[in-house]
């Protein structure tokens, strides 16, 4: 019996085994058909797992593997979710943090990993939080907490935005002390810091409008209007000191 393969058109774009010249045995060909009829049910079961598929594919290209760097699942879990990919965004944020915690495993002191792990915790975090899954976005927040006592900024910045999102969760769970207290604690670190950068200004304007908000489902209303005032002053001083960055870049240039 001599067999050649060839790819049939369709959705699924199934193999079919085209038979070529004489066959021998008619078993064989009773054999075939049986197990052509039961690849119809197979084929449907297929096409349920291709659509699935599609929904990743938007997004694959940006990681091969699970063993890619938090920083390129976090890439391609942002791209998801901006593009409404729901269940791919969950996916590649899971891996986020997955990746990172090998990181921070392999070197515990490292800036670089323990900053990779906020980000990723807070993004996957901040995800439940907007699905309205309040209780799975704390205890993922809570995860993400990284024992550092570095004064790198990028590495404060992540950790001010988790306090952020985690005062956002309580704030809409309303735990308006517990809330209060983590825009504090982000605050405090942002204060703490020397670096004379416009995303300390930016970040602190975030959360002054947040507690703005707080404030103002307390009934708080005075307050609120103060916490609101000092978040548009902050982002004014944080476009200032872009402008004076630039300008300066330019007079260098």
């Amino acid at each position: 019996m001599r067999i050649t393969r060839q790819i049939v058109g369709g959705t699924a774009g199934v193999a079919v085994l085209c038979m070529v010249g004489f066959v021998a045995n008619p078993d064989a060909v009773k054999d075939l058909g049986r197990r052509l009829a039961g690849g119809a049910e197979l084929l449907e079961q297929a096409e349920g797992i291709s659509q699935q598929v599609q929904n990743h594919k938007v997004v694959l290209s940006a990681v091969e593997t699970k063993e890619k760097k938090a920083v390129s699942a976090l890439s391609a879990g942002q791209e998801a979710e901006a593009r409404l990919h729901f269940d791919s965004a969950e996916y590649f944020y899971d891996a986020a943090v997955r990746a990172a915690q090998r990181s921070l495993q392999r070197d515990p002191t490292s800036d670089a990993a323990m900053e990779e792990r906020l980000r990723a915790g807070v993004a996957l975090g901040a995800f439940w939080y907007h699905r309205g899954h309040m209780d799975k976005a704390e205890k993922i927040l809570k995860e993400a907490e990284v024992n550092s006592k570095s004064s790198a900024l990028s590495l404060v910045l992540a950790e001010a935005e988790r306090f952020e999102v985690l005062g956002n969760v309580y704030r809409d769970m309303g735990r308006y002390k517990e809330a209060r207290r983590q825009y504090e604690t982000a605050e405090h670190l942002l204060v703490r810091s020397e670096t004379q950068d416009e995303r300390i200004e930016a970040t602190r304007a975030l959360l002054l409008a947040e507690q703005a908000w707080l404030l103002n489902k307390q009934e708080k209303l005075t307050e609120a209007d103060n916490a609101m005032t000092a978040a548009l002053k902050a982002l004014t001083a944080a476009h200032a000191g872009k402008d004076q960055e630039a300008l300066a870049t330019g007079r260098l240039g």
